[in-house]
């Protein structure tokens, strides 16, 4: 198959090649700066020790000597460091296992005209990859690629959508490009060795540095000389890398034509726009097993879960489900995206799936013979391949005593009741899936009102008011750290105006403006809302009931903001413990950091009073916080840390986020859903009169 590889392609492949060429010039030069920055001072060391020979001079020469060693060694310890890459949760399967899966590879190689995979490997996640170990003799020398699956992958897409999605990777496996990102690579474990890894040479340095202040002075000297160079080879690292990113994004759009060609656009697109809700969807089945782990319930099967899963999910948002596989669109995608800013992503490996699908679509080609059968009917799935799935995706899991199965059903069903538990009542339209029922102050007229229909309350229009300003406080944030120089940006897009950096608090007095009227407009309709469902509660008695709901809400609102700015102070002024800190320093720190420890179990104590959220505590997770409470083991005593007593705290401030959220959102439910049993009970009274 010959796809005409685009002009900018070529030029992406020559830049990347020049970055990388550049790499190599300038690391050459740099290590030639070291060599003559030893032979300088083994020159001045022996001079030095030749004017007058003595213990303070042979230090002196010694020292000398040291520094441009250590330099020297900074530039070459790359080539010692040990090679250690993870591959545990790869399991390799061979034609033997799989004949039916192999078959679609086969035939995928054949079309696409590019060779069989060296190697087939399945692995439980939602995704599929080609790889091949990088050498460096596989820099000179031609190695064929690896293909990685995830049977997550499998099991969430038809069989011709499958075939779409391997043809992709098979389009990387035509592309000469791709030893480019060989190259990339090994550029890649030198710079972050040169750059990041430094454990081994500062453990020397201070062992070296501790024996006499003259040596620490050298060790001192040749820091000064290393972080020179690490600031060229950062920019390096960058420049190689933005190069590299903007290549990728090319060899995506050729891939993706590539599968296009073979299995067709419709297919290639659905596949690629479910991939991430298929994650979502897999995600969500491992949090709930890993949460009732404490039970010792495990999945009698994992990806029929998995399945079930995904049409739960689908049914929740409203998603159509074709071929038992549910359908998603761009428009599906961004509903909730209401932003106005656009930045170019320059590290980003991908192009937008706004961008690829676009592309797709373009290309508008159908294919005769399709398979819209599940594809995990190509995978035999036995029990060893199953137990080994398992013992990767839940290896942290503990579990105590024999384990049992829950059959798909039982899940479905137990999943229901725990999604449907905090899941918001329909009659809303998700106008307060970021939106809150606060009423900061009731005025004489809002027990007055006229009662509004619920569509026109929850209208799509007022729905998607409350996500243009959730997409509003988001691009504020973002363009507010541009302002402080935390985000490096040169230009932006906003609103569908180009704006360069030096007018960022323009743009954002222009979005507070706006945030502005619509919050106001919000808060009145707010008022519009309790009103309608007051004059309801009327028909029934319950009046009482939903101003007292509006109270309790509008109290947990106000604390939630203020224990959100007490859980923010505290990860602050915890930050000291995984940095060098000195002995005053530390105990300084403490002092200041003991009240607020204090105060962090007393909050604690008082949302296990709380049902809501003592319900949400596995049994591991009860006893951990029950430790911290009661522990008074001291985070630092005499000159070491107390590593036991710092996870109990870290574990103390992150039930501390969960039990904030759990009750926030519970006490918004309990509003929500007393409202709804009024506008039933008030829809039932109707009919009767």
């Amino acid at each position: 198959m010959d796809i005409q590889i685009s002009a900018n392609f070529k030029k992406q492949v020559r830049r990347t090649l020049l970055s990388i060429v550049i790499f190599i010039v300038v690391y050459i030069l740099l290590f030639l700066f070291s060599i003559a920055l030893v032979a300088l001072s083994i020159y001045a060391g022996v001079a030095v020790m030749k004017m007058k020979f003595g213990l303070m001079t042979l230090a002196i020469g010694l020292a000398l000597i040291g520094t441009s060693l250590t330099v020297l060694y900074f530039m070459i310890k790359f080539i010692f460091a040990k090679k250690s890459e993870d591959f545990s949760d790869q399991i390799e399967v061979t034609e033997s296992d799989q004949p039916e899966l192999f078959e679609l590879i086969r035939s995928i190689a054949t079309e696409v005209g590019t060779q069989f995979p060296k190697h087939v490997y399945l692995t439980p996640y939602v995704n599929a990859s080609v790889f091949y170990d990088s050498t460096f003799w596989s820099m000179i020398f031609p190695t064929r690629k690896n293909l990685q699956i995830g049977i997550g992958l499998i099991n969430s897409l038809t069989q011709q959508e499958l075939k779409a999605i391997l043809a992709h990777e098979f389009g990387h496996f035509a592309q000469r490009s791709m030893k480019v990102g060989s190259y990339v690579y090994i550029v890649n474990k030198v710079l972050f060795n040169l750059l990041y890894n430094d454990m081994t040479l500062e453990k020397m340095q201070n062992r070296i540095g501790s024996t006499s202040w003259l040596l620490s002075f050298a060790m001192t000297l040749s820091g000064i000389f290393i972080d020179g160079i690490q600031s060229i080879l950062r920019r390096l690292y960058n420049f190689i890398n933005i190069n590299y990113m903007s290549l990728s994004r090319e060899m995506e759009f050729h891939a993706d034509a590539i599968a296009t060609h073979v299995a067709g656009s419709e297919a290639m697109r659905n596949g690629l726009l479910r991939l991430s809700f298929a994650d979502y969807a897999f995600q969500e089945t491992i949090r709930y097993y890993q949460q009732i782990s404490d039970q010792n319930i495990v999945p009698q099967n994992f990806f029929a879960a998995h399945a079930a899963t995904l049409i739960l999910l689908s049914e929740r948002h409203n998603l159509n489900l074709v071929h038992n596989f549910p359908q998603l669109t761009l428009a599906n995608k961004t509903r909730f995206d209401k932003s106005k800013l656009i930045v170019e992503d320059l590290w980003a490996s991908h192009p937008t799936e706004e961008a690829r699908t676009s592309a797709i679509d373009a290309l508008n080609i159908r294919v005769d013979q399709v398979s819209n059968k599940p594809a995990n009917d190509l995978l035999r799935l036995d029990e060893n391949l199953a137990n080994r799935v398992f013992q990767i995706l839940f290896a942290e899991s503990q579990y105590q005593g024999p384990t049992f199965q829950q059959d798909v059903s039982d899940f479905v069903t137990a999943y229901k009741q725990e999604f449907e538990r905090y899941q918001i009542p329909k009659i809303y339209n998700e106008f307060y899936n970021y939106h809150q029922p606060y009423i900061s102050k009731f005025t004489a007229d809002a027990f007055q009102g006229e009662l509004l229909p619920l569509d026109v309350l929850f209208s799509d229009e007022h729905v998607n008011l409350t996500f243009e300003i959730q997409a509003l406080t988001q691009d504020k944030y973002y363009l507010e750290a541009v302002y402080r120089g935390e985000i490096k940006l040169r230009r932006f897009d906003y609103d569908g105006v180009r704006y360069k950096n030096k007018q960022v608090n323009k743009v954002v007095q222009q979005i507070n403006a706006e945030l502005k009227e619509k919050r106001a407009y919000l808060e009145d309709l707010n008022f519009k809302i309790f009103q309608t469902f007051y004059q309801m509660a009327k028909t029934t008695g319950k009046e009482f009931q939903v101003r007292e709901a509006y109270n309790v809400f509008a109290m947990y609102e106000e604390e939630f903001e203020k224990r959100m700015k007490f859980y923010y102070a505290l990860k602050e002024d915890t930050q000291f413990i995984f940095q060098h800190t000195e002995f005053p320093m530390i105990i300084s720190n403490l002092q200041k950091l003991n009240p607020s420890i204090q105060k962090l179990k007393v909050e604690l104590k008082d949302f296990l009073e709380i049902k809501a959220y003592r319900d949400s505590l596995t049994t591991e997770s009860f006893d951990d916080l029950t430790n911290f409470l009661t522990n008074e083991n001291e985070i630092f005593a005499g000159n070491t840390y107390n590593d036991e007593a710092i996870t109990q705290l870290f574990i103390g401030i992150g039930e501390y986020w969960n039990a904030l959220n759990i009750t926030h959102v519970d006490s918004k439910l309990q509003l929500l859903r007393l409202q709804e049993e009024i506008y039933d009970e008030f829809k039932s009274a109707k009919k009767v009169n």
